[in-house]
């Protein structure tokens, strides 16, 4: 039997010593910045941005329908982290814990975001390549509920790390363990049964902070896919989607995941995927799955609440959408050329020449990047990092709004450099705050 050494948040203060103990390397860029962290924080809880400047210096308030309750600083213990990164992210007092298909999960603390520590409580375990298995490889999205962590796996993934399967043949359970890596259990198999790979048909699950979102898809016997759609939540299980589809879903299998960059007050845009498109649901209140349409709408970077779509048109402005009515009313004009916006929250925008995805390429004949937040009273002036004030062909991406600070991801090659913005501050600046170095998988996975 391995030995295990039990994670204390406090050891991580000592971080060679912590290395040690959960036998990893830190990553770290070898960039020389400056750690924002360094510097003291003496921002109240609730604060926004400018409270500190007189009102000569602040920017106008904005007095369309775009205007919201102001972003603020949250006590650590909301699930805004989860709910903004698609639960690949979770915060906790002392730090944040992130999980990727290309890394285990992994903790560091908020003071020094460039020192990563894989979550696994064995001396000497080699994680993705450990042949016994890694209590630390959640490569899907997770909650933190209770004091543990809640991911889904399959059981051929993770087979060598379990004694026995509690069920022949299982593919997908949801499954806990403690935020030091310690005592992995089972919490709930969900059916697979009659589920045939070859034969095009797949399962999937999404966790979210409420519940798990389970899908099953099998070929009957009339030459149709059968879709199971179940929600798992403190009551149990609920089936809430039965339909037979006349297509194989694409490549193979199922997908189920957020569009990228799309954000919302509950669950939205999962798909049953055809071989050309994904169709897109919203789980209601009472728990029906309703499909929409959102034919000639940007579907990234845009927010649903209820029926209502806010989303951004380049080069034009701000539109919330009546998805029932399909009437269109605009919020406000665009604040720069040739950009892109996420619309994180209905009170956080980020709008940059920085930011950009597929249906939109950026412009190349931007002089010098910009980005501009709206903390739901006004637009305020992002001060950039030098290295991003004139890169071309890098987009940042937001990866979560936590507590106290936006996260914004940044690819290089493979690894993920993240900076931040502080809330709470007198003027939003963008800082480097730490790098994700890829770890590369074993072939077998």
């Amino acid at each position: 039997m391995r030995q295990t050494q039990r994670f204390i948040p406090l050891l991580l203060l000592l971080s060679a010593c912590v290395c040690m103990l959960f036998g990893c390397t830190a990553t770290n860029s070898g960039r020389q910045h400056e750690n924002p962290l360094d510097k003291p924080s003496t921002s109240a809880v609730g604060a926004t941005f400018g409270e500190g400047l007189a009102d000569e210096d602040l920017p106008a308030v904005v007095s369309t329908s775009i205007l919201t309750d102001p972003i603020a600083v949250v006590p650590w213990n909301s699930n805004r982290c989860e709910v903004t990164s698609w639960c690949r992210y979770g915060e906790v007092e002392e730090g944040l814990y992130y999980g990727s298909a290309n890394m285990s999960l992994a903790f560091a603390e908020k003071s020094d975001l460039d020192e990563w520590f894989v979550v696994c409580p064995f001396l000497d375990c080699k994680h993705a390549a450990e042949p016994d298995g890694c209590p630390s490889l959640i490569n899907s999205n997770f909650v933190i509920r209770n004091e543990r962590i809640y991911y889904s796996g399959t059981f051929e993934q993770y087979e060598k790390f379990w004694n026995d399967d509690p069920e022949p043949g299982a593919f997908m359970f949801l499954a806990s363990v403690s935020q030091d890596g310690t005592g992995t259990k089972i919490e709930h198999i969900f059916d697979s049964s009659n589920i045939s790979l070859n034969q095009g048909g797949g399962f999937a699950m999404y966790i979210s902070p409420e519940y798990a979102i389970y899908c099953r898809i099998v070929l009957n016997s009339g030459g149709l896919y059968d879709a199971h759609i179940y929600i798992l939540d403190e009551n149990g299980e609920h089936l809430v989607y039965d339909e037979d589809i006349d297509f194989q879903p694409g490549g193979g299998g199922y997908g189920w995941d957020r569009k990228h960059n799309t954000f919302g007050d509950r669950m939205f845009l999962c798909g049953i995927l055809d071989p050309t498109w994904q169709l897109p649901f919203i789980l209601t209140e009472d728990y029906t799955i309703e499909q929409v349409d959102l034919t000639g709408l940007p579907e990234e970077g845009a927010y649903l609440s209820d029926n209502i779509y806010r989303c951004f048109r380049a080069n034009d402005g701000y539109y919330d959408v009546n998805l029932e009515t399909r009437e269109e009313t605009k919020l406000e004009e665009a604040q720069l050329e040739n950009s892109h916006a996420f619309v994180v929250l209905p009170n956080c925008i980020l709008e940059s020449t920085l930011m950009g995805y597929t249906s939109l390429p950026m412009q190349s004949n931007v002089q010098q990047n910009a980005m501009k937040l709206f903390d739901g009273q006004r637009w305020w002036d992002v001060e950039l990092p030098e290295e991003l004030l004139e890169v071309k062909g890098k987009y940042l991406d937001v990866e979560a709004i936590t507590s106290d600070r936006i996260l914004l991801r940044l690819q290089e090659n493979k690894d993920v450099i993240l900076y931040q913005i502080f809330l709470g501050t007198d003027r939003p600046v963008m800082e480097y705050a730490g790098t994700v170095e890829y770890q590369e998988l074993p072939e077998s996975w």
